[in-house]
């Protein structure tokens, strides 16, 4: 014979190496598809909630709760812990805490937001952190003096803006 039985049983075990090896690499392939899916659309279901919920607010109302944050920002600031805080702008996290109760209005407490940032003539409310969905609501005239890619918002009324990115 060409070749011996004990070089056929080292390429039998060869090749069923080879095919363990080439499922494994396979399955991990198909799990990490599988889960940047699951992942995707799970970010894109919870992006949409957040645009209904923006969008079935009353726009006044919301508007004057941002208003209401803007001229309390002092008061927020002794209060509330900041995460940032540069050249006057104001950005925490939210938490269901009693410090952000005293300070946030219900209607914007009730979104459930990510990250709120208070600055002297505008409150910006992320409500859903990927991808970034959220509303920016201004001091009368503030969007005058802010330099935001306005192609990338949507007026909900005059001085209230939803973003989607």
């Amino acid at each position: 014979p060409l070749t011996k039985p004990h070089d056929m049983k080292i390429n039998t075990i060869g090749k069923r190496i080879g095919i363990a090896i080439a499922a494994l690499i396979v399955g991990y392939a198909l799990f990490l598809a599988m889960f940047f899916a699951v992942t995707s659309v799970k970010c894109h279901v919870r992006a949409e909630h957040a645009r209904q919920q923006i969008r079935s607010a009353n726009p006044n109302e919301l508007l004057n709760a941002c208003r209401a944050m803007i001229a309390a920002r002092n008061a927020i600031l002794k209060e509330v812990p900041a995460q940032f805080e540069t050249a006057g702008d104001v950005r925490f996290r939210y938490s269901d805490s009693p410090a952000y109760a005293d300070h946030i209005p219900g209607i914007i407490r009730d979104m459930k937001p990510t990250w709120i940032e208070i600055r002297d003539y505008r409150v910006q409310v992320h409500v859903e952190p990927m991808p970034r969905t959220g509303f920016i609501g201004y001091i009368e005239n503030g969007e005058k003096r802010d330099s935001m890619d306005w192609n990338r918002l949507i007026m909900l009324t005059n001085g209230l803006w939803l973003y989607d990115h």
